[in-house]
């Protein structure tokens, strides 16, 4: 049962590539984008949210009103509140909203977490050579490239 949804007119059983619902005649949207995961929505919230990237990943293009705002800090406060409203979402509806009722995918919360792992990471890395390495090596050309022990 990979194949079915259900119709948004009626709620019956359809197949996913129905233009329109046999029971009820009711036209099925059709499906662009793949499946959106809530919980890499919600990291994407969490993580890059003041740019609306979260957005931009469930296709809305009102991510270009966080974009435009960046830089007053506002989106990244909303981006938190929709990131925690993204995870206190259950699946049946986040996947009406979002999947066209599609329930065929698992949640995928360890994707996420390896994500947020590799972004934690990445921040703790760019941290490191932007406290340790950078000053090492101003001292180092002030110095006039003379090592000293």
């Amino acid at each position: 049962m990979v194949d079915m949804v259900y119709c948004r007119g009626c709620g019956k059983e359809l197949h996913v590539s129905a233009p329109i619902c046999p029971s009820c005649g009711a036209p099925q949207p059709i499906k662009m984008y793949g499946y959106k995961n809530r919980f890499i929505a919600a990291a994407l919230a969490f993580l890059v949210g003041g740019m609306g990237i979260h957005r931009f990943y469930l296709g809305q293009w009102r991510g270009l009103w966080y974009l435009l705002f960046c830089w007053t800090g506002i989106p990244s406060i909303v981006a938190f509140v929709e990131g925690i409203v993204f995870l206190m979402t259950n699946q049946y509806s986040w996947d009406h909203q979002f999947n066209n009722n599609d329930l065929s995918h698992p949640g995928g919360l360890l994707l996420a977490l390896l994500i947020l792992a590799a972004l934690f990471g990445l921040t703790v890395f760019i941290s490191l050579i932007s406290h340790v390495l950078l000053p090492a090596i101003h001292v180092f050309v002030s110095s006039g490239g003379q090592a000293s022990i």
